[in-house]
């Protein structure tokens, strides 16, 4: 929630990263889906964390994660 309202406030696009990522440990898959491809869109191609942010769409769309859910547990209902 706070990487979201600060990225609200500052459209930096490091935070879109760090959104993904903390969707991404709850398990919340279309949100980090998202996260990560708007970070990619936004950021050059010399972003510190483009590579990471590709292995992670790449990983998650084979998941399926474009659905909303991936294995039932897109709302991160799941333990990490």
């Amino acid at each position: 929630r706070y990487f979201r309202e600060s990225y609200e406030l500052s459209h930096r696009p490091a935070l879109l990263y760090n959104i993904g990522v903390a969707a991404d440990r709850l398990r919340r898959d279309a949100e980090a889906l998202e996260a990560f491809e708007r970070y990619l869109a936004e950021v050059g191609a010399d972003a510190p964390q483009r590579g990471d942010a590709e292995v992670r769409v790449r990983v998650l769309r084979a998941q399926g994660s474009g659905d909303g859910s991936v294995g039932g547990s897109g709302s991160g209902g799941g333990a990490s």
